[in-house]
């Protein structure tokens, strides 16, 4: 309802009812004017004093006091209210009045947009609030199933300890009486049960069970025995360490040491017979070896009565008419042919290591009988080849006896060129040592390669080679010999300290150089060619029996 206002200047103004109360500047005359109440309109009603009266209340007067900037009238029109009379051309004086219209539901600050903003706010706090809400639950059922796996373990593991004390009651009742297999049955069930508080007593019970019901093992306790205990342990139907302790195991032991009483009788007779046997073997193997070494001396005795020195050697050297320097010369021929044969025959690299220790032990032979050794002197050492085969069990014990026998040629061949007696002997003495100390038929081969190296070492020096060179080579093989991993690269070493030394007793023997330093070469280049110690081994071989061959024609053809 619209209220009407006069102003002094005869101007009149229609008001919303809402305005009552508040002044307002005439357009025409530009006084203030203040709006009265609808009441004292003439045609106001009831209705419209009691709505004049509520827009004069403070909550009324709130809700008109609304920013003009708001977003509230940003969707409202304006509407041009004339006064009563007034024609078109004052429509500038007229009052401009806000009606509301219907407002952009996307804008900010709108119902709308506020609505939506609550229910995304509300769905958020549900979402944590469920989160939190899960979590407890997942909490809850965790703490539950913990709770109940507790219960079933407990439960479980009293159950278990209830049934293994019951399986150990039965097994004691059993054993008690007399039931051996069955008690034993039970103890093995009570054992490997996870709840078993007298595993230990249950396991000695089963050992006890196992010693006196097991023939076997009553019989190899019996034959382990010495003749007294032996003896005392059937009288008394018991074992000396007292390992059965049940009264009930006891009696089972006496009846099984009664019963298995004459097969361990003759079990320990046998076990005495192998002994015996072993002991004569090896006594047999002893006296072998002292007949061997005491002809060994003989010959050497022998040896020394006929040459009286290096002197009396270098004059048989130099008496060697045409037809012995021929005969030596075919020699050597042949047994470098024969080495090449032995080589193409040989199937696996121990046989060549073999062959070539041979080789090596003829052509030294032939050396010793150039230097004045007897052809008897040279085939009584050689003989022993046969019986060093006999007495092997395997190829390394067959090379181990070989170079005994190589040893013996040396030192012959030093003997007859002159090398001091006593010296020999020493060289001799340290191999005994060493090959007493030899633990293994690898290391004797080793210590005899090495016995080889030191007695070449008087030959060449009997036969004029340099002092100082040989001090060279042997200490580069003492060198080698610390640096070597193995038994295999310490033969290697040693055996290269061979090649050297009777390469250097070549030289000084006057062959000529150029062959010398070519066979020097070829030992240094096997170190290249070969893949394996045993394979450098056999190639230090061949090297040695070319050395001892250029020896052997230098002396021969002087």
């Amino acid at each position: 309802m619209l209220i009407s206002v006069s102003c002094p200047c005869g101007q009149k103004w229609s008001f919303k009812s809402s305005m009552a109360g508040r002044t307002f500047s005439c357009r025409k005359c530009g006084k203030a004017v203040s709006i009265g109440s609808s009441s004292s309109h003439p045609g106001a009603t009831a209705a419209d004093s009691a709505q004049q009266d509520f827009t004069h209340t403070p909550v009324a007067r709130d809700l008109q006091r609304k920013p003009q900037s708001s977003s509230a009238d940003a969707g409202r029109s304006t509407t041009v209210v004339r006064p009563a009379g007034a024609d078109k051309r004052s429509t500038r004086a007229a009052t401009l009045v806000k009606t509301p219209q219907p407002a952009d539901p996307t804008a900010p600050g709108s119902p709308v947009v506020a609505i939506e903003q609550f229910k995304t706010r509300q769905k958020k706090s549900v979402s944590r609030g469920g989160n939190h809400v899960v979590v407890a639950a997942a909490t809850c059922i965790g703490l539950a199933i913990a709770a109940a796996v507790f219960l079933v373990v407990q439960n479980e593991s009293q159950r278990a300890l209830k049934s293994s004390e019951e399986i150990w009651n039965q097994a004691n009742d059993l054993l008690n009486a007399e039931n051996v297999p069955a008690a034993r049955k039970l103890f093995k069930q009570y054992v490997a049960s996870w709840q078993a508080p007298n595993r230990e007593r249950a396991e000695a019970l089963l050992a006890q069970i196992e010693l006196a019901t097991s023939d076997d093992v009553v019989k190899q306790r019996l034959a382990s025995l010495d003749d007294a205990q032996f003896q005392q342990c059937i009288q008394k139907t018991t074992l000396p360490d007292n390992d059965v302790t049940h009264p009930v195991l006891i009696r089972v032991l006496a009846a099984s040491i009664s019963r298995n009483a004459d097969a361990a009788t003759k079990q320990r007779e046998d076990i005495k017979a192998r002994k015996a046997a072993d002991e004569a073997l090896a006594a047999a193997r002893r006296e072998q070896e002292l007949r061997e070494k005491e002809a060994a001396e003989q010959a050497k005795r022998e040896a020394e009565k006929k040459i009286a020195g290096g002197a009396s050697a270098v004059r048989r050297l130099l008496g060697l008419n045409q037809g012995e320097r021929k005969t030596l010369a075919t020699r050597i021929a042949a047994i470098e042919t024969a080495l090449n044969v032995a080589d193409l025959s040989s199937k696996t690299v121990f046989q060549q290591q073999v062959g070539r220790v041979d080789a090596c032990i003829e052509m030294t032979g032939l050396l010793a009988l150039s230097l004045g050794a007897t052809p008897e002197e040279v085939e009584q050492i050689s003989n022993r080849q046969v019986l060093a085969d006999i007495t092997a069990d395997n190829v390394y014990q067959q090379l181990a006896g070989h170079l005994n026998i190589y040893i013996d040629m040396m030192e012959l061949a030093a003997a007859k060129a002159g090398a001091p007696t006593e010296k020999c002997e020493s060289v001799r003495r340290a191999l005994r040592l060493e090959d007493g100390l030899a633990r293994t038929v690898l290391q004797q081969v080793s210590s005899r390669i090495g016995g080889v190296s030191s007695i070449a070492a008087l030959l060449a020096e009997a036969l004029g080679a340099d002092a100082a060179q040989l001090s060279v080579i042997a200490l580069r093989v003492s060198t080698n010999e610390l640096s070597a991993d193995t038994v295999f690269q310490q033969m290697v070493a040693r055996q290269s300290g061979i090649v050297f030394v009777l390469a250097t007793a070549a030289t000084a023997q006057g062959a000529p150089d150029s062959t010398v330093e070519s066979v020097e070469a070829d030992a240094r280049r096997d170190d290249l060619l070969t893949d394996t110690a045993q394979q450098q081994l056999a190639a230090r071989l061949e090297r040695t029996f070319q050395a001892t061959t250029l020896l052997a024609k230098a002396i021969v053809e002087k």
